[in-house]
């Protein structure tokens, strides 16, 4: 059985709209789940703690959400924190909310024992832009940077400076994991850039 102190920091995991029910179920999922970043780098809504891995499947009725603990996380690598990676899942979790649907467990593998998953697809340059591409996100003009990727990612993009960081921490953790000499072609555009504003809530370019 979970300590008192483990117990309260896996209930304290959710936060926001997402709320713990008082009697979860418990159940194994047996299913693919995808990658969508560590919360703080996702844009993750409603909201969750910090540090928690967030994992989605979708098919065409439903949205399960899994939210893996950092201290259940011993058994995955750097590399398969990357968003897009993708798992299939023989895992004991317990149904914490769900509504609209949407279904969101939180992992409790460690407590009964059943942790065991493979990896079925790594993750992509693609999957890495689509999120990027969130970060565009905006309310005021000012919130608009002019941001440089590193290659492989064509730049200039413009972004919310609040995500400046994270989208350079991501795309370096990205990098370190690369190694075909294709994935390093770039194309770096030469264009006049006059601003960024924000236009119906993203970040835009404004030309010369």
């Amino acid at each position: 059985m979970p300590t008192d102190q483990y117990q309260e920091e896996q209930e304290s995991v959710l936060s926001g709209q997402v709320s713990s029910n008082t009697s979860p179920d418990t159940l194994v999922l047996k299913w693919d789940f995808t990658v969508d970043g560590i919360q703080g780098q996702t844009l993750f809504n409603p909201g969750v703690s910090p540090d928690i891995l967030v994992m989605t499947r979708r098919d065409m009725s439903r949205i399960d959400h899994l939210f893996i603990h950092y201290s259940t996380r011993e058994n995955f690598s750097d590399e398969d924190l990357l968003p897009g990676t993708t798992f299939f899942f023989n895992w004991a979790v317990q149904s914490i909310d769900a509504g609209a649907g949407s279904f969101y467990y939180i992992d409790y593998g460690d407590w009964i024992g059943i942790d065991t998953f493979e990896k079925t697809k790594e993750a992509e340059k693609s999957d890495i832009n689509q999120l990027l591409n969130s970060y565009e996100v905006c309310e005021t003009d000012s919130d608009c940077i002019v941001f440089h990727w590193k290659c492989p990612f064509d730049s200039p993009r413009w972004i919310n400076s609040k995500f400046s960081e994270v989208a350079q921490n991501l795309i370096n953790h990205y990098l370190s994991w690369q190694t075909e000499p294709s994935e390093l072609i770039c194309n770096d555009k030469s264009i006049n850039i006059k601003n960024v504003k924000c236009n119906n809530y993203a970040c835009r370019l404004i030309l010369l």
